[in-house]
């Protein structure tokens, strides 16, 4: 694949019989920036990378979203950047090309606040008529139906989303795309939202302010990124729904329903253009229907200022996409340190059988 060969590349170049710490008489700095999905994936990463070698690095990772991690990335202002989506421009000025390397694989929940339930199914046809208004209240007889619970309750469902560019908004539009074909929107980043007039919808800017925004909310409901809400979920400030898959069967999100949805078959040679079309609203029976992968952008040319920050940029995001130790077209999946944080997270990660 060729993402994954301009990748090996640089770092064959870079490491090519040298393991050892890089020695520098000043920590090298590295920036990453981008999509909110991973940010506290990233953020455990980074902790335990940077403990590891104290004294050579320092490292921070900016939840700004994907837009802003491409643009980032093209304007040399990060060291690497992050997005949800797989970016269309591949040039940026000055001659820069980045390269998008697949990370994990997470669930674009959808979390709601409604006191006293805390099960909801949502058949697909839900989701999408939910976000189109068609479903006003939460004792619309469509939610009824499986949901005997919320028989009577004539509340009005606050729906929040995003306010800024977000990888998130674009795969969660790519689903809803898929369970309806007459969704009246094409998939962005920055969603429109035309059918949601009654009452309009509440913005925010991260997966994190929306998690806030449910939470303290009743009767609203949003699609978020599900590591940004498991934490509230536990203490039952918020919960998330099953949502029906193509083979019919209602799935939770977790990492095991994610890594159901991973596509083992079907990726052509020419890169990871389609991983994203395959893994939303998968087939996988098993497979949670709003499963996206999360991915590194990497400069392939001007990778940083100095080639100590290359060498340890390209150094840490090897780490965490592998066991470190070979070189080859194939990435292995995460060390085991890096996969526990993956799982904590509710992340899933790449298996064998994908690659």
């Amino acid at each position: 694949m060729h993402g994954i060969s301009l990748i090996t590349i640089a770092l064959v170049a870079l490491f090519a019989g040298n393991n050892a710490p890089f020695v520098s008489a000043a920590k090298v700095k590295i920036v990453g920036s981008g999509a909110s999905f991973p940010a506290g994936l990233y953020a455990a990463w980074m902790q335990q990378y940077v403990a590891s070698y104290p004294q050579f690095i320092d490292m921070t990772y900016s939840s700004v979203g994907s837009g802003k991690g491409r643009t980032d990335t093209l304007n040399l202002l990060n060291t690497f950047g992050a997005s949800d989506t797989i970016p269309s421009e591949a040039n940026g000025p000055n001659n820069v090309s980045m390269v998008a390397v697949p990370v994990v694989a997470g669930a674009i929940a959808v979390a709601y606040n409604v006191p006293g339930v805390t099960k909801l199914q949502l058949t697909r046809q839900n989701v999408v008529d939910i976000f189109t208004q068609k479903i006003r209240t939460w004792g619309d007889a469509a939610l009824v139906a499986n949901n005997p619970s919320l028989a009577g309750n004539n509340r009005t469902i606050q729906v929040c989303v995003r306010g800024t560019n977000s990888g998130t908004t674009q795969n969660f539009l790519t689903a809803l795309l898929k369970f309806d074909s007459t969704f009246p929107e094409q998939p962005s980043q920055l969603a429109s939202w035309p059918l949601l007039t009654n009452p309009t919808p509440i913005k925010g800017e991260t997966n994190e302010a929306l998690a806030i925004l449910v939470s303290s909310i009743p009767y609203s409901l949003a699609y978020i990124d599900l590591q940004a809400i498991l934490s509230l979920a536990a203490a039952g400030k918020l919960s998330y729904a099953d949502i029906q898959n193509q083979a019919g069967t209602f799935i939770t999100p977790s990492d095991k329903s994610v890594t159901a949805a991973m596509p083992s078959t079907g990726l052509s040679d020419a890169g990871f253009g389609d991983i994203q079309g395959l893994t939303v609203d998968t087939k996988a029976a098993t497979g949670y229907p709003i499963s996206a992968f999360t991915f590194y952008l990497v400069r392939i040319n001007q990778t940083s200022p100095d080639i100590e920050t290359a060498r340890w940029t390209f150094r840490y995001l090897w780490w965490t996409l592998t066991n470190g130790t070979s070189v080859t077209d194939a990435f292995t999946p995460v060390n085991s340190t890096a996969a526990s944080f993956a799982v904590k997270l509710g992340f899933a990660n790449l298996n064998d059988a994908f690659w």
